[in-house]
């Protein structure tokens, strides 16, 4: 007896381009993904320095003076 194969709930379908399918585009898809590198490697240097500037200290003050700084209240207030 045969069983007929089981149905999965997600199905996968993919449209292919109406146009020719050029290989030299194809090939240079690495040089137009340089730019957006670019961006993103320089927001995550932005949200690193971000980080170290604004979010170490405060984590040093309260570790050693075991006090949240009140100018870091203050900011924090007027930001919300």
């Amino acid at each position: 007896m045969a069983q007929s194969p089981a149905q999965y709930p997600a199905q996968l379908s993919v449209d292919y381009p109406d146009r020719q399918l050029d290989r030299l585009s194809s090939a240079l898809r690495i040089l137009f993904v340089i730019p957006i590198g670019i961006v993103f490697v320089g927001a995550g240097m932005l949200v690193g320095a971000s980080f170290s500037v604004l979010f170490l200290p405060v984590i040093l003050l309260i570790v050693f003076r075991q006090k949240y700084p009140r100018w870091c209240f203050d900011w924090n207030l007027n930001m919300t």
